[in-house]
């Protein structure tokens, strides 16, 4: 993950790799939809700024990651009409500040406790299906 964010093409909305496509690219961060869709609109909200831990940065850039984390969450949530959006910052097998955006749905099959995807099982979707969820989430960050 890291190294991808010396790309500067991984900035640009449309880029695609093997872990998604970028959706927005903040001041602070970069909006990434997982190719992974164990949940409907699952995306990966990347920093800038190189740490592990939110108090590794500065006051300015973690103020600026921790608005645009939640202005994507709500994009999310909105975009995809969730019952609920859960907020992971992990960082436990990537050592760079980002955060997993699950939207969750009345009746997933995790109930009261964390939908986590399977990375040997990843749930992609049609490229018709994906775009439109790319599309989606753009459209409410401009809302």
């Amino acid at each position: 993950m890291c190294e991808d964010l010396s790309n500067p093409d991984l900035l640009q909305p449309g880029h695609i790799n093997h872990y998604g496509t970028t959706v927005a690219a903040f001041e602070n961060s970069v909006l990434r939809l997982s190719v992974d869709q164990f949940s409907r609109g699952y995306c990966v909200l990347i920093s800038h700024h190189h740490g592990p831990e939110p108090s590794d940065l500065e006051i300015a850039p973690r103020t600026g990651f921790f608005d645009e984390l939640t202005r994507s969450g709500q994009a999310v949530q909105q975009a995809f009409k969730a019952d609920k959006l859960n907020y992971l910052l992990l960082g436990n097998s990537i050592p760079h500040l980002h955060a997993h955006l699950i939207p969750r749905y009345h009746g997933d099959p995790a109930g009261g406790r964390p939908l986590l995807g399977d990375p040997d099982r990843p749930a992609p979707v049609p490229a018709v299906e994906y775009a439109r969820r790319v599309s989606s989430i753009q459209v409410e960050l401009t809302r």
